[in-house]
């Protein structure tokens, strides 16, 4: 596409990342680095911003992460995307969290998107970690427990199947209570839910006390919820005994068993690794630290993937 103007933005290191159609349209200057992208991508990659200069679309970044992202962390920001909130863009770790905003996109047009587009970096890490991505999702931390339960156990998941985030739930016969209440996390068909209740919940009273309306809104209509709190995920194994409360009661109620779930939890492996993973993912010291290790291990593993058998 000759037509293509070049594509820039900024880093916080203020390193330009230009994307241009070829390589007479690259941007020969020092700080600049290229990405040449001459095929394979759908038309609607670019959002034009004026005068000749144009963003990735929200597609086109997710799938751009694909190659600077690990995959876990890359499904994050693809809830991020397709959720009702937005990390600090400077600070996705520690900084402050935008709230009740408009998604940028949708797990379906990510999905178009992908299935548009060929021969680019990324794409074979972005359409599997695709599958694991959900719409929204209304926090960060909403969002964390959300993919561990979907993701399967050899992923570190706990392999939950039907996992939708913040459905509305009807009140047929109210008796002046709400019409409807919404659980964070619904597994389908079970009639069991998951909520995260952070710090913002517990200190404020009138946020404590909507919080255990619904609850009690949601048990009379023979809805069970589980609540999940900070020190769950900060705590080794706290989420661990949340889910194992999850299976418990998804089985008491439907007279089922979840052998696969409970594989996931018996195996003391992949707890320490899961555990590990959720450190990595949580604000502070230790999560950062955690997180570089986690990059570097991601790096050898592409680095080994990519080097031909002598």
């Amino acid at each position: 596409r000759a037509s293509l103007p070049p594509i820039l933005f900024s880093h916080p290191e203020h390193v330009l990342d230009v994307a241009s159609p070829d390589n007479c349209n690259r941007l020969a200057i020092g700080c600049a680095s290229n990405t040449i992208y001459g095929r394979g991508l759908p038309d609607n990659a670019f959002v034009p911003l004026g005068d000749g200069v144009s963003i990735s679309s929200p597609e086109l970044l997710f799938l751009e992460m694909g190659v600077m992202m690990p995959p876990i962390v890359q499904a994050l920001f693809g809830f991020e995307l397709c959720g009702t909130y937005a990390r600090h863009p400077l600070n996705p770790r520690d900084g402050d969290v935008a709230y009740f905003i408009e998604p940028v996109s949708s797990v379906a047009r990510i999905n178009r998107f992908l299935d548009e587009t060929s021969l680019v970096r990324g794409l074979v890490q972005t359409r599997r970690v695709a599958e694991w991505i959900l719409d929204d999702a209304w926090s960060p931390r909403e969002a964390i427990i959300a993919l561990l339960m979907h993701l399967p156990a050899d992923c570190l998941g706990y392999g939950f199947e039907g996992i939708v985030l913040n459905r509305r739930i009807m009140h047929t016969d109210s008796h002046q209570l709400a019409e409807s209440r919404v659980p964070d996390i619904t597994i389908e068909g079970t009639g069991v839910h998951v909520n995260y209740d952070g710090e913002i919940h517990l200190a404020d009273r009138w946020r404590y006390v909507d919080d255990r309306r619904r609850d009690r809104e949601l048990a009379a209509s023979g809805e069970v919820v589980l609540v999940v709190t900070k020190e769950d995920l900060v705590e080794n194994g706290g989420l661990d005994r949340v889910m194992w409360l999850v299976v418990e009661a998804i089985e008491t109620k439907n007279h089922t068993r979840l052998d696969d779930v409970r594989a996931a939890l018996n195996d003391r492996t992949l707890a320490l690794r899961r555990q590990r993973l959720i450190w990595s993912l949580l604000p502070g010291d230790r999560g950062r630290a955690i997180s570089k290790e986690l990059a570097s291990e991601w790096l050898q593993q592409k680095a080994a993937m990519n080097t031909p058998a002598k």
